[in-house]
Formats: C-alpha cells, sequence, structure tokens
C-alpha cells in the first residue's frame, strides 16, 4: 500500500520542473529515485522473508547491499573480526555488496536517464561481473560458512532510508547545479565524486539530472560517474579497514579495486 501510493499518488502530483535558482533540482526526479528506492528494498524483504537468513553471509551482503553497500561492508567486517571461521563467507558477502551497488546504479539511471544508461551498460555490467566472479573464489573456499543471523529482517520497507537517499540527492542536484554555474564542468565533477563518498546513486541522478538539463556534455558526465564510483569504492574500502580489520580489507580490496579499474576502463569516453 506503501508503495502504492507513493507510485500512483504521490508521484505525479511533484511538478516535473526545476525550482531552484540553478535550474538543477527536479522534484519528479527525486520522487522517481524515492520510488525505486523503495521497490528495491521491498524486494530485498521478500528475499530474505522467502529463503530466510540461514543460507549464509554471502546472501546477507547481497541483499544488504541494495540498502547500502558501505553500511553491508562494515557489518560484515564486523562478523569477520568476531568470528574468524566466517572470514571467507564475509568477504564474500561484502563484494556480492557491490553487485547491488551495480544493480541500483543501473535502476537509478533507467530512471534518470535512459541515454546514460545505454552507453554505460557495459561497463556497468562488467563491473558486476567481476563482483560475481571474485566472491565466486571465496565462496568455493568457504565450504563451512556459518549461518548467517546478523542481519535483522525488519520490516519491508525503509522509509527513512528512502528519505534520506532523496534528501541526498536533493542536496546533491542543488550543489552540482550551483558549482556547475559558477564553475563548469570541473566544478560539477568534483562535487559529483564528493558525493560518491556517501552515495554513489546519489551521485548518478545528479549527473544524469545535469546532463538532460545540458549542463554537461556526455563525456563529461561519464567522467563524473567513474569519478563517483572511485570515491564511492574509497569510502567501502575505509568503512572495511576501520570495521574489519587489515586482513578483511586486504581481502575485499582486489574485488573493488579491479572492479574500479574495469567500469572506468569501459565508462572512459573516448
Amino acid at each position: 500500500m506503501l508503495l502504492a501510493a507513493a507510485a500512483l499518488i504521490a508521484l505525479p502530483l511533484l511538478p516535473d520542473r526545476s525550482f531552484d535558482p540553478w535550474g538543477a533540482v527536479n522534484l519528479q526526479l527525486v520522487g522517481r529515485l524515492t520510488v525505486t528506492v523503495l521497490f528495491i528494498n521491498a524486494a530485498g524483504y521478500l528475499a530474505l522473508r522467502l529463503f530466510g537468513t540461514r543460507v549464509g553471509l554471502p546472501l546477507t551482503g547481497l541483499l544488504g547491499g541494495f540498502v547500502s553497500s558501505t553500511a553491508t561492508i562494515a557489518s560484515l567486517g564486523r562478523v569477520a573480526r568476531k568470528t574468524p571461521a566466517a572470514e571467507l563467507a564475509a568477504t564474500a558477502g561484502a563484494v556480492l555488496s557491490s553487485v547491488a551497488t551495480v544493480l541500483s546504479l543501473v535502476a537509478v539511471l533507467a530512471v534518470t536517464n535512459g541515454d546514460l544508461l545505454a552507453r554505460l551498460w557495459p561497463a556497468l555490467a562488467a563491473a558486476g561481473g567481476v563482483a560475481v566472479s571474485y566472491a565466486a573464489m571465496f565462496l568455493r573456499r568457504a565450504v563451512a560458512a556459518p549461518r548467517s543471523d546478523q542481519l535483522a529482517i525488519g520490516r519491508a520497507f525503509n522509509l527513512r532510508h528512502a528519505l534520506l537517499v532523496a534528501g541526498a540527492m536533493t542536496v546533491v542536484l542543488a550543489v552540482s547545479g550551483w558549482w556547475a554555474s559558477a564553475f563548469g564542468s570541473i566544478g560539477a565533477v568534483t562535487s559529483v565524486a564528493a558525493a560518491g563518498l556517501a552515495d554513489v546513486h546519489a551521485a548518478a541522478a545528479s549527473v544524469a539530472a545535469l546532463l538532460h538539463d545540458g549542463r554537461l556534455s556526455t563525456n563529461v558526465a561519464q567522467i563524473g560517474l567513474v569519478a563517483a564510483f572511485a570515491t564511492n569504492t574509497l569510502s567501502k574500502l575505509t568503512a572495511g579497514f576501520l570495521v574489519g580489520g587489515r586482513r578483511y580489507a586486504l581481502r575485499i580490496a582486489p574485488g573493488l579495486l579491479i572492479m574500479l579499474v574495469v567500469f572506468a576502463a569501459i565508462a572512459w569516453p573516448r
């Protein structure tokens, strides 16, 4: 009912135009992203209800990544530090959370700028493939992976998270619009890269909106997303090191860094 009300009642009422001085914040765009986040939360909730948490830490990582890959990596790092026997499975789950990041990026771009998604889907597919392959190596080794009871199923919708993402995106859109107006393309790319430290989805939506409004060229938009992907990877590695420790961080680092290199190599404009 909440999802239906948001998609069928609230969303059509939002104006499809910019209202800020820089013409960057579009409430219809923000609303579509909020509904998308709610849908992703619901999908993860249904998967947990159907399969349970007993299938292990890898599924926990994949599903948790739809909410926040950085937070999931930190949570699994805590498990790996407290339970060394679960370290391999926790590593697999941490890398799989980045698969969820890629899928979420596809969803965000699909509702904000389909043309940009058409350009970037090979890079996103390749990055996701790297994450799955790297995680599979640890899954094969984690023959005695413990059952995961670290992630409570909770509620179907995390409205607070959806609103926080929408709020963050609104702020990023406004700041990016101001920077783009004041400093041109360099300013926009810098602000998007900074936004990637906290949430790569908000950064992607900001790039898509600026591209749609003609404030960025397609090439600069692609560079901005590569920058956001890079800073988000740095954020994940930092969280893994601070919570899970050096050993855990070194295990997940190759997978995340290879993802970044592959994504950047394919997505970089030519």
